[in-house]
């Protein structure tokens, strides 16, 4: 039955939609009251950043925005630039700026303003800490969290979705030998459905991706299955278990997923 889940998901009109746009960028999903699977307490909350935080309001500034054509696109750049600390690369934080505010124009005046919400929030603020982490070395990504029995591969989005995908193609032998390995992914929690009290999810890379780009498609995301417990939608984690690598198909013949993870662990992200 899962399986049914996932194809109709994906053969929504677009993720945003089949997940519901009611409140925010995200929505809906079970609600269970089971404390979510976790294994290590997230960072204390540090000092505000202020790249962060300038980043935060530019794009927070485009993703709202009712006529984005009509922003001032130059000085929301150079306002991303001037919270930029001595001795960061000058070069690389104005292109990461002009990347980020260009690509979220041109995405909502595709597809329109988003709504103003908590999940919206989180959304941006990850985007902006993941651009801050990689202009000071960080590489876009936390380090991993160490678990009990511990994390196996840290696998990247690059090496899951690093390539074009079309159904029934010979996935890249890379990818091949994860399966079956014990393996932990990063991104942020999508919730599908709950069936027969297994909780099933997606893990994607960026918030900010589903909302306002491309949505990811089969190879771009990971299906969760998390055992009964359920961690808040749009959570950023690390997600460490026995990744499953191939094509998974319905009744129907309909491709629903590339990849599947059984959770062993589920670790809030700072």
């Amino acid at each position: 039955m899962a399986e049914v889940l996932f194809a109709a998901f994906w053969r929504g009109a677009l993720l945003l939609g089949a997940l519901g746009a009611a409140g925010g960028c995200v929505g809906g999903g079970p609600e269970a009251p089971a404390p979510p699977l976790l294994v290590a307490e997230p960072a204390p909350a540090a000092a505000p950043d202020p790249l962060i935080e300038a980043t935060v309001s530019a794009l927070t500034a485009i993703a709202t925005s009712a006529e984005p054509a009509s922003l001032p696109r130059d000085a929301l750049i150079q306002q991303i630039v001037d919270a930029g600390e001595p001795g960061l690369d000058a070069v690389g934080l104005r292109a990461a700026a002009v990347r980020l505010v260009d690509a979220g124009i041109a995405a909502v005046i595709a597809r329109g303003p988003a709504h103003a919400s908590a999940l919206q929030a989180q959304a941006v603020r990850g985007v902006a800490g993941q651009m801050a982490r990689g202009l000071r070395g960080g590489g876009g990504a936390p380090p991993a969290v160490d678990v009990p029995g511990g994390v196996g591969q840290l696998v990247g989005w690059g090496a899951l979705g690093g390539f074009d995908y079309v159904e029934g193609m010979a996935l890249p032998a890379a990818v091949l030998r994860l399966d079956g390995q014990r393996v932990s992914v990063q991104g942020a929690l999508l919730p599908l459905e709950e069936v027969d009290g297994e909780v099933w999810y997606l893990l994607v890379e960026s918030l900010w991706d589903c909302c306002f780009g491309k949505a990811p498609d089969l190879h771009q995301a990971v299906v969760a299955r998390l055992h009964g417990q359920s961690p808040r939608s749009g959570q950023v984690v690390q997600v460490t278990g026995t990744l499953s690598v191939g094509e998974d198909r319905d009744a129907d013949g309909y491709v629903s997923s590339v990849y599947r993870l059984d959770a062993v662990s589920v670790v809030p992200l700072p």
